[in-house]
């Protein structure tokens, strides 16, 4: 049921506001704005990162070509180092020459005068225990077949099929001269057993020959020391 205040204005009274409502309302409103105005915020940051996003595309696509020579040039240095090991790696296995000779020659015996030395590859074998080594010479120019104390080669063809599985080729130098006595043949051979440089020196041929002094001519095979694999 409606009320009609017929008193005068001035002799009506305030309306009574509802203090808990509004704090409601403002509080509502102001939720509204704060979301409001978060939803802004979070767009706006979106748009930025999705320019920056666009940007960076941009950029990794200009430094493509960039990257792949960097790539390429880093692929290319590998490989340069991997040829400088094993380059060094074959180095380390190859003989220094002007050493081997210059110890061979601190080595050899005032009476010893070496007349050829020859490097070759030679074809060796292993007998049966008790038999030595056998040895088929594959290089034979300027080797010389001297009598008197020989080292006796074994033949092997159509002898022993096992012989084939144990053959192996060697470097050897072969050392050719002259001395005054079969002893320091002896102790020249010796001395290069001392050397770093040989697996195994035989004396493969002496022979004493009379000039105005006797001499003893001898033909020595140094086998190199080779590592396995290496053949």
């Amino acid at each position: 049921m409606y009320k009609i205040n017929l008193l005068p204005r001035d002799l009506q009274g305030r309306p009574h506001f509802i203090i808990s409502r509004l704090v409601g309302i403002a509080l509502i409103t102001l939720f509204i704005c704060i979301a409001a105005a978060s939803y802004g915020g979070f767009l706006s940051k979106l748009k930025m990162k999705r320019e920056e996003l666009k940007e960076l595309k941009m950029e990794l696509a200009s430094a493509a070509p960039a990257v792949g020579k960097l790539n390429s040039a880093r692929n290319d240095n590998t490989e340069q180092q991997k040829k400088l090991i094993q380059l060094q790696s074959l180095l380390q296995k190859n003989i220094n020459w002007y050493e081997l000779l210059e110890d061979i020659n601190y080595s050899t015996p005032k009476d010893i005068s070496l007349t050829r030395i020859e490097l070759t590859r030679i074809e060796i074998f292993q007998q049966a225990p008790g038999k030595g080594t056998g040895v088929k010479e594959q290089q034979a120019s300027g080797i010389d077949s001297l009598v008197g104390y020989e080292y006796k080669q074994h033949e092997t063809a159509g002898k022993d099929k096992n012989n084939e599985n144990n053959k192996k080729d060697k470097k050897v130098l072969i050392l050719k001269g002259a001395g005054t006595s079969l002893s320091s043949v002896g102790l020249f051979i010796f001395k290069l057993q001392q050397l770093p440089y040989f697996d195994e020196v035989i004396l493969k041929t002496a022979r004493r020959e009379e000039h105005d002094s006797p001499l003893m001519l001898f033909n020595i095979y140094a086998f190199l020391l080779e590592e396995e694999g290496s053949e």
